[in-house]
């Protein structure tokens, strides 16, 4: 498994679920991973996962 690491700037209005935040112009920073479902050598099922609540505490911080 392979994860990734994104970072920039938040212009906002920035959405997630449940909550929206408007624009900080922050630099936020956020973990986020993609997994792949594999069936005879095909790929059927992308999954991306990002923490959110990683970014919410930057953003309302």
């Amino acid at each position: 498994m392979d994860g990734s690491f994104r970072s920039g700037a938040s212009p906002g209005p920035t959405q997630v679920p449940g909550s929206e935040y408007p624009p900080t112009g922050k630099d936020v920073s956020i973990y986020g991973i993609d997994l792949a479902r594999v069936v005879d050598g095909r790929i059927v099922e992308i999954r991306h996962v990002e923490e959110l609540l990683q970014l919410q505490m930057q953003l309302a911080g």
